[in-house]
């Protein structure tokens, strides 16, 4: 039922980090050894300074108009209503519209608030580099970085060619490893990711795109997609290629998934959009802080994100989190690709039909458990003996197998409670099972208690035949949410699966990276299309 799919290197960028399926190749990790960039006061302070009004408190006016900054030009069929849930209790003194920055706790967890900027103390900053290890300096490495090498890849590769891809290297590349300052829930943490930029002699700017990953076979730090650091490696070795055609690309491994460091204190959070938001937006602001610590040329311009599956859904949640968390940072575009935006559609029908979604449905209420409560004990009102216990185990085992702990499975009670299965069939969704409800219907995006403030344009891509994440409820999810004012692009790629539909369109999505970038204005958005042959379809499918 939970899938395995293994990839490696440079061919994975064909369906990079494997996506919403599993895909980490389990081993050592890689020593750092780069004691001199490890953080001290030195560190420099990001060119962009988090904007003031990051922490104050929101009005009711701006929380009540977040769709009026859409563009006017929008389609008149946009819903004006988009916010009623914000505006129909506005003549009671006493309400006050859910703001992160005011109380970010929700679902029963206990209160906390978010750090702010500028009351941590040097050397603590959010996005502040802890330690870095620069990539691929030995001969061997250094030569699969050069623009040359990896040029050659693409027209030799029989699998790289049969895909259609346009896009040529432009550059070599140099490529970093570095840990870096987030948070979770009020308190300090860190986190690993991946960061590779042209490596250049003279001052030139490039866009920064954020490469979200999908969901790895392990939820513990030796799944990290940067523990592999070759390059063979998913994360170093897609950010290499990515970099090269003229990007600075930042590839966050996500909380819990940490390749150097000290141990995570928590699982990974599958799914759950706050984490991953703060993560990501961390993440943004670390690359820009590596860049300015090493007195880098290839200087970090505007950012996009590309993210798929389970990056999909982080995209799309980064975004709706960025005007709260980091209002400085300009994101001028998001791809989703093959999201499940819609969470509680997918894990309903999950729960109603033995289908692939059943397994990872399971790996989000073991997730969302765990981080709102701290907790596993909970896990037996939702999971039959002995998958409250083995489960969780199967999480943090160093194999990244989690796909183990559900062999010989073949209907959904095998796994999963009556209550829970009962309560499926029952409106609105899960209902009587709080707090599951509200850990579902607050990381659906069409649903979530977050009031919307962005106005960054986004790209849906889905899969024609996508067993994992249904094209359907997504196409449904995409009308809701153009409903409630956002901007969206549609595409779906014909007869493509589930990682295909976002590897068959890889080149479509930076094309409409690029254009956002470049301000040229969105057409079509907001209109579902049919199924097309995407770019980068192989030969003979």
């Amino acid at each position: 039922m939970i899938r395995s799919m293994m990839k490696s290197g440079l061919l994975s960028i064909l369906a990079i980090f494997s996506l919403f399926i599993f895909s980490c190749s389990s081993g050592d990790k890689n020593e750092t050894t780069d004691e001199n960039t490890t953080a001290d006061e030195d560190q420099t302070v990001t060119d962009e300074a988090v904007d003031e009004t990051n922490d104050s408190d929101l009005s009711d006016e701006v929380l009540t108009e977040s769709d009026e900054t859409v563009d006017e030009t929008a389609d008149e069929t946009v819903d004006e209503t988009a916010d009623e849930d914000i505006d129909e209790v506005e003549d009671e003194d006493t309400f006050v519209p859910y703001d992160p920055r005011v109380a970010p706790a929700l679902c029963g967890v206990e209160e906390y608030q978010w750090l702010k900027q500028e009351e941590l103390p040097m050397g603590t900053g959010l996005g502040f580099i802890l330690e870095s290890e620069e990539l691929l300096t030995d001969l061997e490495g250094a030569a699969a970085r050069k623009k040359v090498a990896l040029t050659t890849m693409m027209e030799t590769n029989d699998e790289v060619k049969s895909r259609n891809i346009v896009r040529r290297p432009k550059y070599d590349v140099k490529v970093y490893r570095i840990r870096y300052q987030t948070q979770d829930k009020g308190e300090l943490v860190d986190a690993t990711g991946v960061v590779a930029m042209p490596d250049i002699d003279e001052n030139i700017t490039f866009p920064v795109i954020s490469v979200l990953h999908g969901t790895v076979s392990g939820f513990n730090d030796l799944c990290a997609p940067s523990t592999d650091t070759s390059i063979e490696g998913e994360a170093t070795g897609t950010a290499v290629l990515l970099a090269s055609f003229g990007y600075i690309i930042a590839a966050p491994d996500y909380l819990g998934l940490k390749s150097f460091g000290g141990p995570s204190k928590e699982l990974h959070p599958y799914l759950i959009a706050e984490p991953t938001a703060i993560a990501v937006l961390d993440m943004m602001r670390a690359a820009r802080n590596l860049i300015s610590l090493k007195g880098l040329k290839a200087l970090p311009g505007d950012n996009a994100i590309i993210g798929g599956s389970q990056g999909g859904h982080a995209a799309a949640f980064t975004t709706r989190y960025q005007p709260y968390y980091a209002p400085e940072i300009v994101i001028k575009g998001a791809s989703w690709g093959i999201p499940p935006t819609d969470l509680a559609t997918h894990a309903q029908v999950a729960l109603q039909n033995f289908v692939k979604a059943s397994g990872n449905t399971a790996l989000f209420l073991l997730t969302s458990n765990s981080w709102y409560t701290g907790d596993n004990a909970n896990l037996s009102e939702v999971f039959v003996s002995p998958f409250d216990v083995n489960f969780p185990a199967a999480a943090v085992n160093e194999s990244c197998e989690m796909d183990e702990a559900v062999d010989g499975m073949d209907s959904l009670d095998d796994l999963y409670s009556a209550e829970i299965l009962a309560e499926a069939a029952v409106e609105p969704f899960l209902v009587n099972m709080p707090p599951w409800d509200c850990y579902v219907a607050h990381n659906t995006l069409p649903t979530t208690q977050l009031p919307r403030l962005d106005n960054i344009p986004a790209l849906m891509v889905l899969g024609e035949l996508d067993d994992l994440v249904d094209p359907g409820i997504e196409t449904a999810s995409f009308e809701t949410l153009c409903a409630q004012g956002y901007q969206i692009n549609y595409k779906k790629c014909q007869g493509a699966g589930h990682v295909d539909g976002w590897a068959w369109s890889l080149e479509e999505q930076f094309d409409w990276v690029d254009a956002r970038i470049a301000n040229v204005p969105m057409t079509d958005y907001c209109v579902v299309k049919e199924p097309i042959r995407c770019a980068n379809t192989p030969d003979g499918e």
